[in-house]
């Protein structure tokens, strides 16, 4: 019987050696992007054998888009010299396609195709040949629901007026969102948890159902992604793109949903008051007085902004309260209404959250599609548990990441402006425009003990016993250990503890001693 190789890699054919020396990366991707190719076919057997001309026109849409997703994916891998990106990327897109889809047959077969959707599709199909001509003289107001009515036509006179075009380009744009807000984290926190993140952002079924229609949240979620990725660029030393990346969102969603822009504006706020400088001096301050003058200009401009949407003559606490009343009794109306716990008393602050976070809860659900929203809502809570060591560092990473402190400043902005609502459905719809930076407090580095040695760590990094020093394993000089316990080399050559060549050891044994006779 022949001996074992005694190194079995180098006897293996060259194939297996390159096999070896892979690295093992996730393979669920190509299911999802599998699925997602699937879903297309069907899409393409129904658009054909109905003659829709809704699902027709779609259909090159939707390849149109998937090369561009495709596209960014290898953007991204190249950038981060992982060519696993590029699957994750186009996985996320055609988890996104199959959300879009299923968000059309649920309003479709469940509601009947009654829903927000449906105002704004008339309203574009109206505009539409109007824009193609240039002519935006019939637009009253771009402000709310007219500013999402007058895009829809803009989406229309591209793509043609289907419904389920607009859906799909609505529902790119909360894609590319959610892409931005993983890269802002990516960037601005380099030690989170970047793939956790990813994963929970992209993938998280709310992100993949509720901004997937021709509606406000799609454009809300881009908005918010091209903001907080120029904040993430700001915070980064890449000043100018990032002001004006952030101005841009800044604009985008104030324009559809002001109160959703003071809160990010309460985010920044909050990053900038207790964020610590990367290099502070003289030049650090003067920026720092720029940027709360310009806060200050900013947040006057959105109050006032917010005030004129919520038709108030001031944002104060008085007017604040009102409006939570106001919103209290428009969203009981519908179905799915429960009891609100508003955070207007501050020790209603824990059950607000859990409202605002988590709610409904399984036994409160009373439809399929809040059903899905109460076991999330569980996996939500699981993971916030989870995620307990890394929250115990929350105010140590906000001082040392402000992008953790902007996270942080819309999460209670936003649980404290939304806590009024008495309605599951709209408060789940709504959830999506938080969750992201919520998500990104989950994702924070693990808390450790800072200025403390433990037992293993010291006892790793005791002296190691002194040994000869050697030079490819053959002493060149005599090494003397001193007292401290340092290695000293003597240049003389000379090693004290040699013997002498001359001496004979066994020499007294062969002449007897002089006794002195």
């Amino acid at each position: 019987m022949n001996p074992p190789d005694p190194n079995p890699a180098e006897s293996l054919p060259l194939a297996n050696a390159r096999e070896l020396a892979r690295v093992a990366t996730p393979q669920w991707p190509r299911y999802v992007i599998g699925l997602g190719v699937l879903s297309y076919g069907v899409l393409i057997i129904a658009a054909v054998g109905t003659a829709t001309f809704a699902l027709v026109e779609a259909l090159p849409l939707i390849a149109a888009l998937a090369f561009v997703a495709h596209r960014l994916g290898q953007k991204i891998a190249e950038r981060d010299h992982d060519p696993w990106m590029v699957s994750f990327v186009f996985a996320a897109f055609w988890a996104k396609i199959m959300g879009t889809l299923l968000r059309s047959l649920v309003v479709a077969e469940l509601y009947n195709n009654r829903s927000d959707s449906l105002d704004y599709h008339k309203w574009g199909q109206y505009f539409a040949p109007q824009f193609r001509s240039f002519d935006f003289s019939h637009v009253a107001s771009t402000d709310g629901t007219d500013f999402m009515r007058t895009m829809t036509g803009v989406v229309y006179s591209v793509t043609g007026a289907s419904e389920m075009s607009g859906s799909i380009v609505l529902s790119f744009l909360s894609f590319i969102g959610l892409l931005l807000l993983w890269r802002a984290f990516r960037r601005a926190v380099p030690e989170g948890a970047h793939y956790r993140y990813g994963v929970l952002v992209l993938f998280l079924p709310s992100f993949l159902y509720w901004p997937s229609s021709l509606g406000k949240e799609g454009w809300a979620i881009f908005c918010l992604g091209v903001a907080s990725y120029g904040v993430a660029r700001v915070l980064t030393r890449s000043v100018l793109p990032g002001a004006a990346m952030f101005a841009a969102g800044l604009l985008g969603v104030s324009a559809l949903r002001p109160h959703v822009a003071l809160t990010m504006f309460c985010g920044v706020a909050l990053a900038a008051a207790v964020g610590k400088s990367s290099r502070p001096g003289v030049k650090a301050s003067s920026l720092r007085l720029i940027l709360f003058g310009s806060l200050l200009v900013v947040g006057l401009s959105l109050a006032s902004s917010t005030a004129s949407f919520f038709g108030v003559e001031r944002l104060d606490l008085e007017t604040v309260n009102a409006t939570l009343n106001s919103a209290e009794g428009r969203t009981s109306e519908a179905g799915s209404s429960f009891t609100p716990v508003t955070m207007s008393n501050p020790a209603n602050a824990p059950l607000a959250i859990v409202t605002v976070l988590f709610r409904p809860f399984p036994f409160e659900a009373s439809s399929p599609v809040s059903a899905a929203s109460a076991f999330e809502g569980v996996f939500l809570m699981v993971l916030t548990w989870q995620a307990r060591k890394r929250l115990r560092g929350l105010a140590r990473q906000m001082r040392r990441h402000p992008y953790v402190a902007y996270c942080m400043g819309i999460t209670l902005t936003f649980i404290f402006a939304f806590s009024a609502f008495s309605n599951f459905g709209i408060l789940a719809r709504q959830r999506v425009q938080v969750l992201p930076f919520f998500l990104a407090l989950l994702c924070i580095p693990v808390w450790k003990r800072e200025g403390v040695v433990s037992i293993e760590e010291a006892l790793a990094g005791r002296v190691e016993p002194a040994q000869t020093a050697r030079v490819d394993d053959v002493p060149s000089r005599y090494s003397e250990v001193t007292d401290e316990g340092r290695l000293t080399d003597t240049d003389d050559g000379h090693d004290p503890y040699a013997a002498d060549p001359g001496y004979d050891p066994y020499g007294r044994f062969r002449e007897p001693p002089d006794s002195g006779r």
